[in-house]
Formats: structure tokens, C-alpha cells, sequence
């Protein structure tokens, strides 16, 4: 049980590391890709309508400039909840029929 457990947490926590590589890539200065994404920017909209409700959630704690820890936080409660989700699938396919 302590092994799912595990291995659930290794999907989730994989999940907010690519999510997070993936903002760095699109939207960071010091990204190497970032001069191709100011002028290509289809997949730095849609990247930013994903994760459209950190950023709402920040700007109603924050007031208008809104709130960077807030941000990060659920940002970071966004992508480990889909990781779960994902890894629900994984273990749908390929693990049998344990329990949540």
C-alpha cells in the first residue's frame, strides 16, 4: 500500500516539476527559447490560459498586483492535483484495482 502511496506522490511531484520547467522555458527571460516565444505567442497564451486560476486566485488576494506566494502555492496545488489525477489513470491501467 505504502508503495501506490509512493508512487503516486513520484507522478505528482514529477507532474509540478514539468509544469514548472515548461513556465521557465515560455515565459522566463533567462530561458534560452524566450526570444522565439515573444514573437510565437500561441503556446505562451495557451500555457497561460491553463493556469489561469493561480493567477485569478492571486489577483483576489493580492489586490491587482497581486500576490506572488499566493500565486506559487496554487500553482503548485494545481499541477500535484493533476498529477494525481494522471497517476489515477496510470495505476487505472497498469496497477489493478487498489484503493485511493
Amino acid at each position: 500500500m505504502w508503495g501506490t502511496r509512493r508512487i503516486r506522490l513520484t507522478i505528482s511531484l514529477a507532474t509540478l516539476a514539468l509544469a514548472s520547467l515548461v513556465t521557465w522555458i515560455i515565459s522566463a527571460e533567462s530561458s534560452p527559447l524566450y526570444n522565439y516565444f515573444i514573437f510565437n505567442v500561441g503556446i505562451r497564451n495557451a500555457w497561460g490560459q491553463i493556469n489561469m486560476i493561480p493567477y485569478l486566485l492571486s489577483a483576489l488576494v493580492g489586490g491587482h498586483s497581486g500576490n506572488v506566494l499566493v500565486a506559487l502555492v496554487a500553482f503548485a496545488a494545481q499541477w500535484l492535483f493533476i498529477g494525481w489525477l494522471v497517476s489515477l489513470a496510470f495505476s487505472g491501467l497498469f496497477g489493478g484495482r487498489e484503493r485511493l
